[in-house]
């Protein structure tokens, strides 16, 4: 059970996280390459399911993992 679209948020907040630079360089780095492995994952045909980290990004933002799911290979039903 991925959480996708956390990590887009993430890059895009790294400024206003409070995170040391050496984090936030540890996530400039760590997240493409996870981003990748789990479209491979999605290729290959493992099922998965929604995944979110509640609280972590602004409530009502999850609906973007549907999305980011299909920009990483699902189909549209394949995502919901």
């Amino acid at each position: 059970m991925p959480t996708v679209y956390l990590e887009d948020w993430v890059l895009e907040n790294l400024q206003t996280l409070g995170w040391t630079p050496s984090s936030m360089e540890k996530a400039r780095t760590v997240i493409p390459i996870a981003h990748k492995n789990l479209a491979h994952v999605f290729k290959s045909g493992v099922k998965v399911a929604l995944g979110t980290d509640a609280s972590v990004y602004p409530h009502g933002v999850n609906g973007h993992e549907f999305g980011k799911m299909v920009e990483m290979g699902l189909t549209p039903l394949q995502a919901i």
